[in-house]
């Protein structure tokens, strides 16, 4: 009996020697992997892109006529008010024109009064025969009745007196067209004034236009600024010919300045007008503007092989000056900030089928052996080498971040040595 005993033992140290040495050699074939504990952090969503400083307002002044320039007034540089000559083209041939059209509308005047003149003594002269006419016929009417005028004498004062009606009325008509009055007025009312009359005529209006017409050729050879502003180039040179549509002056209001930028289309749908940005340049190194979002484009450009959409924002301030028309640089929007909330490295999850999936470490059999379970995990706001888990995971999980790609749901795993003493020691 003593012997059986005895024989038992040695088999049960024998199959535990077996069985120790058997996992010990498959914990030898184990992946260690190192791993990461869930832990809060804070996020900051940021939608940055490059861009310019621009002048909101500004005009490019081109020329609408040809000529040569004869004085240039401003430099590049100097502040110009809104209607100031910036420069002007030789007028001496159009100075000559207009002396000429002056003295047309002089003489077109004159021309007009003399014709008043001549119809109105036209239409006394008609009047006075037709009044005559009238009287003659009365009379020989009469002298007809009693025997006295022949019948031939009483035709001849008819024929008379019908021919004056008709200078009459024909006297009449071209006076009233041209005094401005209906055809068939028969004169009963007051004229307006001869000044109104010879100002209202076609060829007074006609000679008024030319002229205008020329003043406005003459205006066109003087280039103004439209705006209150500052010149920054001056494309031509005294002496030099310009021709209808060449640009001669770019004048900038450098006191009213905005950025144009263009943003990613994957970003449009977080900008919103009246957001703030802070403004960051070479162009003033080290120190930084706030500007407001005051417009977004209603529509979406392909640029190579992006596709952007314009924005632009205000300028707030810059009290020490240092923002310059023409300048690059670079806005940076913040339109989300998550405080403590849960995070992991970037490199931790994995993507399939447009689903993202983290390798969960999950307590085995052994304290120190773990087993791999696929979780999918709803990711938010990417930070620069972590991202904010919305889903899927919570504080104090922990999840392989190493050897990712050879791991399978299931795998028993242990932790890297040094892992395990740095957990240890906290």
């Amino acid at each position: 009996m003593k012997k059986r005993i005895i024989y038992i033992v040695v088999v049960v140290f024998i199959i535990t020697i077996i069985t120790v040495s058997i996992i010990s050699r498959n914990r030898s074939k184990l992946i260690k992997v190192t791993y990461h504990t869930v832990e809060t952090e804070d996020f900051t969503r940021e939608v940055s892109s490059n861009g310019e400083i621009a002048a909101k307002t500004s005009a490019r002044i081109v020329s609408s006529v040809s000529g040569t320039v004869s004085a240039i007034y401003v430099e590049s540089g100097d502040e110009v008010s809104k209607g100031e000559i910036l420069l002007t083209l030789d007028k001496k041939d159009l100075a000559l024109r207009r002396k000429n059209l002056l003295s047309g509308l002089e003489t077109t005047r004159m021309m007009i009064r003399e014709e008043l003149l001549s119809l109105r003594t036209a239409y006394t002269q008609a009047l006075t025969g037709y009044q005559q006419a009238k009287r003659n016929y009365n009379r020989t009417t009469e002298l007809h009745k009693i025997g006295s005028a022949s019948d031939e004498e009483l035709r001849l004062k008819t024929d008379s007196f019908t021919i004056a009606g008709e200078q009459l009325n024909s006297a009449r008509q071209r006076l009233n067209f041209k005094e401005g009055r209906t055809l068939d007025d028969l004169r009963e009312t007051k004229s307006i004034s001869d000044e109104r009359i010879v100002e209202n005529s076609a060829e007074v209006q006609k000679a008024l236009s030319d002229l205008e017409s020329l003043d406005t050729t003459i205006a066109d050879f003087s280039f103004i600024s439209p705006i209150d502003g500052v010149v920054t180039e001056i494309l031509i040179e005294e002496g030099s010919v310009l021709g209808p549509g060449t640009p001669a002056v770019i004048v900038h209001d450098l006191n009213n300045l905005e950025i144009i930028t263009f943003i990613d289309e994957v970003d449009l749908s977080y900008l919103q007008i009246n957001q703030k940005a802070k403004i960051e340049s070479d162009s003033f190194i080290g120190k930084e503007l706030i500007g407001t979002v005051s417009k977004i484009a209603p529509i979406i450009k392909k640029i190579g092989d992006s596709r952007v959409c314009e924005i632009r924002l205000d300028l707030d301030t810059d009290p020490e000056g240092i923002a310059r028309a023409g300048a690059s640089c670079s806005i940076f929007i913040t339109v989300d900030k998550k405080n403590a909330v849960p995070a992991i490295p970037v490199e931790a999850y994995f993507t399939e089928d447009g689903k993202k999936y983290v390798y969960l470490l999950q307590t085995g059999e052994y304290d120190d052996i773990f087993i791999i379970a696929k979780q999918q995990v709803e990711t938010g706001i990417l930070g620069i080498e972590s991202i904010e888990i919305v889903d899927g995971l919570r504080i104090g999980d922990m999840i392989a971040v190493s050897d990712t790609k050879v791991l399978l749901e299931g795998d028993e795993v242990e932790l890297e040595e040094e892992e395990l003493e740095e957990e240890s020691s906290k």
